[in-house]
């Protein structure tokens, strides 16, 4: 079963959790008091927040840049240079390019079973240069490598590898392999599902695999392994800091993130594990490794998240709240949070650009579903 799909009945349950808004107003207002209250105790060794206090909290401009475009369901955006790229799937192709005015440049990646073309696309990462963009492909069990120059309106020169999984340990859990994040030359960071094989460094050259680190929080989820492994790999968000010295995953599910130091041979060291909410949800019926969904209980987290030089940027849920996030939290690498800043519209996804203080999202639209906005961020 794809990621595509839990996010897909995770939608659904939004809606359902939006129309019961004026039956759920009482039982909102008491999640509120219990969130000012204190934190809640899920066991003897994990605590959660319920929410984030940060230092400072204010109101920033929104402004429309685009609100002609049909989006369908943006799943992730990146500024680069002059450009912004954000995967969506629509019209036939994953990625689609915009000028930072909101003007469309192109499209490229079509759908499909042939070279360049992709069968499921949920996130991407950039090469430090950001002259290439790298895409797993877990359905075709690739990885495609896109070529980006500013001649963005014809189809991108690409590089495909495939991904055998025989190279992988053995296991009687059938592996899933949820990303592959660029290293450097041929090396990727294997973000899996296996307590042996939690991340690992792969060389698609040679086709060796090395273990970087193996522990699934199991103190944080009530569950069988399995579940615990979806929690924190599945559908979550895992980037490197630009100056690979840091990482984060952070949990759609409940909202836990996590914090790595990044040691010689790409070797992790958990540094802060912040709970904020607990991980309450569902299974799918019948999937085999166990895979988790939402469910009319689900605390939502982490909407989206962005690793910048010095700060970590969030779309985090609020207590109660289903729908997408209006504020943008910034927590430094230590795990702190450090200011909220508002913008009165409800957010979906995002990114950065650190060196003019700007942030460019897509917002929900009453008309065309999104529309691409620009905000201050000073």
């Amino acid at each position: 079963m794809s990621l595509l799909y839990s996010r897909l009945y995770l939608i659904l349950y939004r809606i359902h959790v939006f129309m019961k808004m004026k039956k759920l107003f009482s039982y909102l207002l008491l999640l509120v008091f219990l969130s000012a209250a204190g934190c809640a105790k899920k066991n003897a060794s994990a605590y959660y927040s319920n929410g984030v206090k940060p230092d400072s909290v204010y109101t920033v401009e929104v402004h429309t840049l685009n609100d002609s475009s049909i989006w369908r369901f943006p799943l992730q955006m990146e500024c680069i240079d002059s450009l912004l790229v954000i995967l969506d799937y629509m019209d036939d192709c994953y990625f689609h390019v915009y000028t930072l005015s909101g003007s469309p440049k192109g499209k490229f990646a079509r759908k499909g079973q042939g070279p360049g073309e992709l069968l499921s696309a949920n996130q991407f990462h950039l090469s430090p240069g950001k002259d290439t963009l790298y895409v797993y492909d877990g359905v075709s069990r690739k990885l495609v490598a896109y070529n980006l120059d500013t001649n963005l309106e014809r189809d991108r020169s690409f590089t495909e590898y495939k991904i055998d999984y025989s190279i992988l340990p053995p296991s009687e859990t059938p592996f899933i392999i949820y990303d592959l994040l660029p290293l450097g030359g041929n090396q990727f960071l294997l973000k899996a599902n296996q307590p042996n094989l939690r991340y690992g460094c792969i060389n698609l050259a040679t086709k060796q695999i090395t273990s970087v680190y193996k522990d699934f929080p199991s103190e944080y989820v009530t569950g069988n392994a399995e579940e615990i492994w979806s929690v924190f790999s599945s559908d979550t968000r895992t980037f490197f800091k630009p100056d690979y010295a840091r990482m984060f995953n952070a949990t759609y599910i409940g909202g836990i993130l996590e914090l790595f130091s990044v040691g010689s041979g790409w070797e992790l060291a958990m540094d802060t594990t912040l709970c904020i909410y607990e991980p309450v949800y569902g299974l799918a019926e019948g999937t085999v490794p166990a895979f988790v969904v939402g469910n009319e209980k689900t605390q939502l987290g982490f909407e989206d998240a962005y690793a910048g030089n010095e700060f970590i940027y969030a779309l985090l849920h609020e207590k109660g709240d289903a729908m997408e996030p209006e504020s943008v939290i910034v927590f430094d690498w230590q795990g702190n949070a450090v200011k909220e800043m508002r913008t009165g519209q409800r957010l979906a996804r995002f990114c950065v650009d650190e060196t003019h203080n700007v942030i460019y999202a897509l917002a929900s639209d009453e008309e065309n579903g999104y529309k691409l906005v620009r905000i201050c961020s000073d």
